[in-house]
């Protein structure tokens, strides 16, 4: 157990740009194995069935208005993975927020808020 805890730890800081406090807040989750499965099936599931690039929606268009806004300080969705999403959208922007890692809404609260709030009006 505690090698998991530290392959948790060590796996969402990667992913964040925020202090060890808060990383370690938001990692807590991750430590139970029902919810730590849970999150791997998630991705799991979105990166061989559903990613636009290789599962179900490969050859389908999104068409309702889009944001994607995404932490330019992300290792997981780098810029290079994620620009080039728009051509598969009538209408789609990407934002690359400076300094938030892969955690976008946790790291960016108040970004993430004013950008819906703009988007939905």
């Amino acid at each position: 157990m505690e090698r998991t805890s530290k392959v948790v730890d060590a796996v969402v800081r990667l992913g964040s740009s925020r202090t060890v406090g808060d990383v370690s807040t938001y990692a807590e989750v991750l430590r139970e194995p029902a919810r730590a499965r849970a999150a791997s099936q998630l991705y799991r599931t979105f990166l061989l069935h559903e990613s636009w690039r290789t599962g179900s929606y490969a050859d389908a268009r999104l068409t309702a208005p889009t944001l994607l806004v995404n932490g330019a300080d992300d290792p997981v969705a780098s810029r290079s993975l994620v620009d080039g999403w728009q051509g598969h959208a009538d209408e789609m922007s990407v934002e690359f927020l400076e300094g938030v890692g892969h955690f976008v809404s946790e790291e960016a609260p108040e970004v993430v808020a004013e950008r819906v709030r703009t988007l939905f009006g």
